[in-house]
């Protein structure tokens, strides 16, 4: 094993996180789900429209809502 490796840990946007993940054509899951009644929105949708600006701020907003926002 070597010891000359150092990690850097770094802060990533929610974009810049899903284009570690993913490659642009893969498809991923993301789930939003109301706090209070528990109702639930699936999408299954390209890495790239996740990452995009426009999905971004839908998923800002839903998290401001009192949504919460997983992904996989």
């Amino acid at each position: 094993m070597s010891t000359d490796t150092t990690f850097t840990p770094r802060s990533l946007t929610a974009s810049e996180y899903v284009r570690e993940l993913f490659g642009p054509a893969d498809n991923a899951a993301i789930l939003v789900r109301n706090r209070s009644t528990g109702h639930t929105v699936q999408a299954i949708t390209k890495a790239e429209t996740i990452a995009s600006a426009g999905f971004q701020t839908w998923l800002a907003n839903q998290s401001a809502s009192g949504y919460d926002v997983f992904m996989e």
